[in-house]
């Protein structure tokens, strides 16, 4: 029995260490935060929400994807290494939802004539403009140029932010 608690003592240790991944030089040190969507006020899963840093050029990315209950605690990712958490520092919000359009599986790309690609791309990109109507969400929360969305993360939280999509239509 000893033997056996020795083992598995190791094999956490072991596994521990493995998982273990060194942030990378400058990774910033960061702070929780969350995020929650809303459209006409029923709670949206599935919005892709990316934080800008407003304060300089970073090598590292902030962002998340709203669950089920509308909420995403966004995680701060340089390379292979992500946190949880947002570094302390003013950020541009951008949100997005990307629409799913279905297309036909039994056309065989390799047999299309280049008039034939082009009107199946033609309609395809149709069925994204309507599809990403019926979305709902504004195209200027989307675009970090245009988005009126800022948010400021300090140190000491709680860093909630609330966001209505019907607010900016």
């Amino acid at each position: 029995m000893k033997q056996f608690q020795i083992f598995m003592s190791l094999l956490l240790v072991s596994f521990l260490v493995g998982c273990y991944s060194k942030a990378p030089d400058g990774f910033p040190r960061v702070y929780p935060a969350t995020i929650t969507v809303t459209q006409d006020g029923k709670l949206l899963e599935g919005a892709v929400v990316i934080l800008e840093s407003l304060t300089e050029h970073t090598r590292w990315s902030v962002g998340g994807k709203t669950d089920a209950t509308g909420s995403v605690q966004p995680a701060t990712v340089q390379g292979n290494h992500s946190v949880v958490g947002v570094p302390a520092e003013d950020f541009l919000v951008t949100i997005t939802k990307n629409p799913v359009v279905e297309i036909d599986q039994t056309v065989d790309p390799e047999t299309l004539t280049p008039q034939e690609r082009d009107r199946l791309n033609a309609e395809y990109e149709q069925k994204m403009i309507e599809a990403r109507k019926a979305v709902g969400i504004p195209e200027i929360l989307g675009d970090p140029q245009k988005t009126p969305l800022r948010w400021k993360i300090t140190t000491s939280g709680p860093n909630i932010l609330r966001i209505e999509i019907s607010d900016y239509k």
